[in-house]
């Protein structure tokens, strides 16, 4: 039928039901309750959030605890540390879940016998982005073991360091008076010999006045 067809058979059809234009276009356009599709999911991102963000936290921490000592593990640095690996691994835990529901209503879709090739195609990209992921959050956990170790030892070395600090000034000190020490006596010393060096002189030139007096 052609479109100019189809639009007589609607006018005609108005016609008969004895309401305007404008009427009939208002039931049309206003989809029965029963044509409205039933939701397949419903989320409460607010809650979803907060739920994954304390799960990621809670991995987080007991992350850290396998590695950091507990005297390392209260650390500024470490807790502020936490607290940016908890938000990032969160918004990675919250991907995932959006990406299983959007996974779960295609196979869904398909199930209740939607077989076009397309919903095929969307099951395929999705499953990958599933995949991806995954792999996007291992990988994260392990970037975090290795950088929570890295810190782990550079805390520890600047914990020695300022224990250290005190007994390091304080034996520079104590070289620093062992020189002084040495150049003082050195100095004692150069003199000194000079000194017997002149007076060894003079006897002799005293001696030898009196040897030239007697003959």
């Amino acid at each position: 039928m052609k479109a100019k067809d189809e639009s007589k058979e609607l006018q005609d059809l108005i016609n008969m039901s004895g309401l305007s234009f404008d009427q009939a276009k208002t039931i049309i356009d206003k989809n029965p309750e029963e044509l409205n599709p039933e939701p397949i999911f419903e989320i409460d991102y607010k809650k979803e959030k907060k739920k994954y963000k304390k799960k990621a936290r809670r991995d987080v921490i007991n992350l850290v605890k396998s590695i950091v000592p507990n005297d390392v593990i209260e650390s500024p640095i470490i807790q502020n540390k936490i607290e940016q690996d908890t938000g990032q691994l969160a918004n990675l835990y919250w991907q995932q879940k959006m990406i299983e529901a959007v996974l779960e209503a295609n196979m869904d879709s398909i199930g209740k016998g939607n077989l076009a090739p397309r919903m095929f195609e969307v099951f395929t990209q999705i499953s990958k982005n599933h995949s991806d992921i995954a792999k996007q959050i291992t990988d994260f956990q392990v970037m975090m073991r290795k950088n929570y170790n890295e810190m782990k030892w550079d805390i520890r070395a600047k914990i020695d360091d300022d224990q250290n600090l005190p007994a390091l000034n304080a034996k520079k000190e104590e070289v620093k008076i062992i020189d002084e020490q040495k150049n003082e006596n050195m100095f004692l010393g150069s003199k000194s010999l000079i000194s017997d060096i002149v007076n060894i002189k003079k006897k002799e030139a005293l001696k030898n006045k009196k040897e030239t007096e007697n003959e």
